[in-house]
């Protein structure tokens, strides 16, 4: 059910889990703990629809290359970012889990078949169907061409909001601000909250769940650390390799007499016609790059008068008109140190510190979506097939990047990484099972526990990854009392033996 955090709400003496933010992240494990048959406080510290005194909460600094303000690239009310995601979906590959020669600490501390039990679950809440097989592209084996489906797209709020709504088990509540926790040897007691009128309530729970995104997690694990030594983590690492997927037009292509771009198996929001190339392995591995896609784009009715030169080369009519198409890359980010989340001096209406987010794209970004737009060059001048024109600043010898040429930039809005998850708190935030380093039921859940982000758009693999992580909590909370992991022995009752 519904409330709102004021002076006369109480919550549960305790619920079995308790979890910060209502984004796709927090409301799919909300719903997947639910079914299970666990009780759960959802905390959103928004209202249902937008407000400005919850986004102003979202106000930050960027510091390094041009970025979106940060109270834009994110919303803070119930349903999260899902009330404004386009709806692209596609798992991330097996390439992605595994770590790349040019780049070992791209890898994940799980495999693509850890979450592949839970992509039927996962189409369901995002009301796709299966993605297409991909298919080999050029005779070389350098490129293939991919697929994505598409969401309604699926707004959270939405689709769920009358089963909360009469979910007597689930008190989601708004306006409902986590701000500080009471961290007692190892576990965490109790979260406090605040609204904006100054009331308060704690809540206790067995376990807790951060979902705020992928700059709010890594802020608030550093707000709590100030007063803990850095325990929460278990080192410096919180807030560190924070990454986007660098997206920018590179350059524009014409295509042959009678070449079509084919038409992808479904139609896009924007009625286009889209193709979408990837590299193979081999070529990621040849290359010493990381991964990416490269998407053609025609927009239908617009062409130009082609320079005779094209037009001798295409064997196109001296006064034809060519249609042009855009060439788009959206690409994995090199994990880097220096690219975090960290807190500024200026605080907000709570008294936590706002985040100041470092991020600049290097040289291995730019050589990533460089090389495999050259390779499709190449695949279209030797088979007559078009010529691909890259923008100078993509060949340049300076380290450049541009956003002319319209289309999401310099990034996909895909906020990754931050609380990165590994083996030990050495490399990492979070253990294999998202619990944070140094505690024994603090957990977070969405993209920010990806070590690396592949090429696909993160929404898909963050439900995956909430469905994985509700059977984990459900595992452990309704079959054992130890949040270690260990089992204990089940007592006999009367009522169990009858």
């Amino acid at each position: 059910m519904f409330v709102h955090l004021t002076s006369s709400f109480s919550p549960r003496k305790s619920y079995d889990v308790c979890i910060v933010g209502t984004g796709p992240a927090g409301m799919t494990l909300a719903l997947k703990l639910r079914a299970a048959g666990l009780s759960v406080f959802l905390a959103e510290g928004g209202e249902m629809e937008y407000s400005d005194d919850s986004q102003e909460n979202y106000l930050g600094k960027v510091v390094g290359d041009p970025y979106f303000d940060l109270d834009v690239a994110r919303l803070r009310y119930f349903g999260g970012t899902s009330n404004h995601w386009g709806g692209m979906c596609r798992p991330l590959e097996d390439r992605d889990f595994e770590g790349k020669k040019v780049s070992p600490i791209t890898e994940w501390p799980i495999r693509k078949q850890d979450l592949d039990p839970f992509l039927p679950e996962a189409r369901e809440v995002l009301e796709i169907s299966e993605n297409p097989p991909d298919t080999p592209f050029d005779a070389d084996g350098n490129l293939r061409r991919v697929h994505f489906v598409f969401s309604p797209p699926v707004r959270f709020a939405e689709k769920y909001e009358e089963q909360i709504a009469n979910d007597s088990g689930l008190d989601t509540c708004l306006n409902c601000n986590a701000t500080a926790i009471d961290y007692r040897d190892g576990r965490i007691a109790s979260v406090h909250f605040e609204n904006y009128l100054g009331h308060s309530i704690d809540v206790s729970a067995k376990a807790f769940v951060l979902a705020c995104g992928g700059i709010e997690n890594s802020r608030l694990l550093l707000h709590w650390n100030r007063k803990l030594n850095k325990i929460l983590g278990g080192g410096d690492t919180v807030g560190r390799y924070w990454m986007e997927h660098p997206t920018q037009t590179v350059g524009g292509v014409v295509f042959c007499e009678g070449f079509q771009l084919p038409d992808d198996h479904v139609s896009t929001p924007y009625s286009r016609h889209r193709l979408y190339l990837a590299p193979s392995s081999d070529f990621i591995e040849k290359n010493n790059i990381l991964n990416c896609r490269v998407r053609l784009d025609r927009l239908p009715g617009e062409s130009c008068e082609a320079p005779s030169w094209i037009k001798s080369l295409l064997g196109l009519e001296p006064k034809r008109q060519v249609e042009m198409n855009w060439v788009r890359t959206s690409s994995e980010q090199e994990p880097v140190e220096s690219n975090r989340v960290a807190l500024g001096e200026e605080k907000d209406r709570f008294g936590i510190p706002r985040p100041v987010l470092h991020w600049r794209r290097s040289e291995l970004d730019r050589k990533t979506f460089r090389s495999v737009a050259l390779a499709i060059g190449k695949y279209f001048a030797g088979g007559q097939v078009g010529r691909l024109k890259l923008d100078d600043w993509v060949l340049s010898e300076e380290l450049k990047f541009s956003c002319d040429g319209g289309g999401h930039c310099p990034g996909g809005y895909h906020h990754t990484g931050g609380t990165r998850m590994a083996h030990s708190s050495a490399s990492g935030v979070v253990d294999p099972n998202c619990r944070v380093f140094g505690t024994k039921n603090l957990y977070v859940a969405g993209s920010s526990v990806f070590p690396s982000a592949g090429y696909c758009n993160p929404t898909m693999s963050i439900v995956q990854i909430s469905l994985r992580l509700g059977d984990h909590l459900a595992a452990i909370l309704t079959k054992t009392a130890n949040l270690d992991g260990v089992r204990q022995p089940k007592r006999e009752t009367a009522a169990a033996t009858e």
